[in-house]
């Protein structure tokens, strides 16, 4: 017996030279016969139920109740009271509630009033100001939130003070250049020939005195200034020596 090709045998008349690769075959998969492996398989077809419209919807699911839900069910086993529309008495025109107090002094010291009313930010002045105790005197609040005078309309923060660092008469305005800079003319200094020596002699001086702070040493120092004594006590006809001063005296 021979085994049933799992592709069918091409046919020999067919002569389509379109066909690329007659090996393959291109019949459909329900012509297609199995080997002999595979003939303890069972096939079971699969049944599709058709679509159909039911005219009564399914039944939603029942939503969770929240946390918020659940506690106004324990609170309110009835449901939640409706409030009610009559004031229990007249309203307050600061804080908008009903006046429910014996007297207007407890209804102002209550929570809901005292939160309504406007608070001002203490204000940053010195309070050990003598200008300030002075104002207070005359009955200024400095935490008020108002500025000065009777109807408060005035400036409410102090004048900043600003440094004068020139010699200039008060009120005088400057005049400014161009780049920005004060209009004051740049003078400059002629120096004759003295004068420039001079400078040069200071300013090498003052050189060396930095090059010593920085980079002297002390013993070596100390050793020059008693040197620089020695010159100085011997152009004058005399210098110390251990504490003394030896004079040269002339010759008659």
């Amino acid at each position: 017996m021979t085994q049933p090709s799992r592709f069918p045998e091409p046919d020999p008349n067919n002569t389509d030279d379109s066909d690329p690769d007659p090996d393959i075959s291109t019949a459909p998969f329900n012509t297609i016969t199995l080997p002999a492996s595979f003939s303890n398989l069972r096939y079971r077809p699969v049944s599709f139920v058709p679509a159909s419209t039911s005219d009564t919807p399914a039944p939603a699911a029942p939503k969770p109740l929240s946390i918020a839900d659940q506690y106004l069910a324990i609170v309110f086993p009835n449901g939640v009271p409706k409030p009610s529309t009559t004031p229990a008495g007249p309203l307050c025109p600061t804080c908008n509630e009903a006046i429910t107090e014996d007297s207007e002094t407890l209804h102002y010291h209550s929570l809901g009033h005292q939160m309504a009313l406007k608070r001002h930010t203490p204000s940053s002045i010195d309070r050990t100001r003598m200008g300030l105790k002075v104002m207070q005197k005359y009955g200024f609040d400095v935490d008020s939130g108002k500025g000065l005078g009777a109807a408060g309309e005035g400036i409410q923060y102090p004048i900043i003070v600003k440094e004068k660092r020139d010699n200039a008469g008060l009120g005088l305005e400057v005049r400014k250049q161009e780049d920005g800079k004060k209009g004051e003319k740049n003078v400059e200094e002629i120096l004759h020939a003295g004068q420039v020596r001079k400078k040069v002699a200071e300013d090498k001086r003052k050189a060396q005195k930095l090059q010593r702070l920085f980079y002297g040493d002390e013993e070596r120092e100390k050793y020059l200034e008693e040197l620089e004594g020695l010159e100085r006590g011997t152009r004058g006809g005399g210098f110390k020596m251990g504490g003394f001063k030896v004079v040269k005296r002339k010759r008659r």
